[in-house]
């Protein structure tokens, strides 16, 4: 009887920690996820501000010439 109740201890406590490194694994999983997640929506952004660039500068060039007044006989 007294080995059956070690027995059973012993397998409760592995158990226990197999239970902890589930969790900890799940952990690491959801980080891994959330990760991999931001650096899809950095690549988006990325490419938006890239694109928005190009027109910020040509918005910036029009608006220039728009309003540059020529001073004397060039």
């Amino acid at each position: 009887m007294l080995r059956a109740a070690r027995s059973y201890d012993t397998v409760l406590s592995r158990l226990e920690r197999i239970e902890t490194k589930i969790r900890k694994f799940d952990k690491i999983a959801d980080e891994n996820d959330a990760l991999w997640q931001m650096l899809d929506e950095q690549k988006e952004i990325d490419q938006i501000f890239l694109n928005s660039t190009e027109d910020y500068n040509k918005e910036i060039a029009e608006i220039l010439l728009r309003t540059t007044k020529v001073q004397g006989d060039a």
